[in-house]
């Protein structure tokens, strides 16, 4: 990304910046990293970002040595479960999100769940939450994306299926073709 555009600011997020944060942030060219949750402190870093701001005071995030210390902004409070994606929330206009050998000219992904409902001893799951989103929320995430030309949606939890109850109700309630 830095090869297109030298202003790029590179941020990390997932697990990793959440588990090892002192780690991460000094990955080579990280600019910045989430930590938790990442859709509203990427949405403020994105803001601070076009207002020519640094990410100062954004909870969940950290950042680069500065004056040789690394940046380590207050922790964000969990969600109790998102709305639309990050990626569509941001995309204007609608990049081509595609999976790795996938084909189809509009694709997409969508998370329904956070964390794990488990407590395995050699896990490093975060907080040991699992956060499961709305099915109506889902559904009406599933419409958005059809009504933006995308015809196909993978979900790529972490875990998706530890409630078979809840993934059959998905199932029955979703949208026609």
């Amino acid at each position: 990304m830095r090869k297109l555009n030298l202003n790029a600011k590179i941020v990390l997020g997932g697990p990793h910046c959440t588990m090892f944060p002192d780690y991460a942030i000094q990955l080579s060219g990280a600019d910045a990293i989430i930590n938790g949750d990442g859709e509203d402190a990427f949405v403020e870093m994105a803001e601070a970002h076009n207002r020519g701001r640094d990410f100062e005071g954004i909870e969940g995030c950290g950042s680069g040595p500065k004056d040789g210390q690394i940046v380590k902004n207050k922790d964000r409070k969990s969600t109790k479960s998102s709305t639309l994606t990050l990626a569509r929330l941001l995309a204007h206009p609608l990049p081509r999100l595609l999976p790795p050998r996938h084909q189809a000219a509009l694709t997409t992904t969508a998370i329904t769940s956070r964390g794990c409902p488990h407590s395995c001893p050699f896990c490093l799951t975060y907080k040991k939450q699992y956060r499961v989103r709305d099915i109506e929320n889902i559904l009406d995430e599933m419409e958005h994306c059809n009504s933006l030309g995308i015809t196909e949606v993978h979900f790529i939890d972490d875990i998706f299926t530890p409630n078979s109850q809840w993934v059959l109700v998905l199932r029955r309630r979703r949208a026609p073709r």
